[in-house]
């Protein structure tokens, strides 16, 4: 099992500076999760980085190729204590890949204890982007949230990876 590096990117770039060394050959992973964005009004549900600014690179006899990567566009540098670049075994990339979910995505919320009578944001499905309180956990995977539609109390029973902290 291939150990990797850590990369620091510049602000907002992890995608642009995945895109440039993969066109270089490197092996590139950045974890994602889903974020809450308001734009203009309108709140969207969007893809990003579980750790922002930092991606990482696997580090297949990289030495003679780092130059090329602290070079890359969107790349800030190589993440390093001390002057030594600091490694991540791969034990680590391989659990977090296990972590997502069928559409690559790790869900935070999953990590996070729910409290009951928190409102919640709906991020799929017919109700996306209503608000609900969270009621129960049935499972490790399914909640039951409470919509308020017409003045009716509706239990509404959703994967966990559906929602967000509103």
């Amino acid at each position: 099992m291939s150990d990797w590096i850590i990369i620091k990117t510049k602000r907002s770039k992890e995608f642009w500076a995945k895109e440039n060394l993969i066109r270089q050959k490197f092996e590139v992973y950045i974890p994602l999760t889903y974020r809450i964005k308001k734009v203009f009004d309108k709140i969207k549900t969007i893809k990003a980085p579980l750790f922002e600014g930092y991606i990482f690179v696997k580090n297949e006899s990289l030495d003679l190729r780092l130059l090329k990567i602290n070079n890359t566009m969107g790349v800030s540098s190589i993440l390093s204590f001390s002057n030594k670049k600091s490694i991540l075994s791969g034990r680590y990339i391989e659990k977090l890949k296990l972590l997502e979910d069928n559409n690559g995505i790790i869900s935070i919320l999953k990590f996070k204890k729910l409290i009951e009578g928190k409102i919640y944001k709906i991020l799929h499905g017919p109700f996306k982007g209503l608000d609900g309180m969270f009621h129960q956990a049935l499972n490790n995977k399914n909640i039951i949230l409470i919509l308020n539609i017409l003045g009716k109390d509706l239990n509404l029973k959703l994967p966990r990876n559906y929602i967000a902290i509103s």
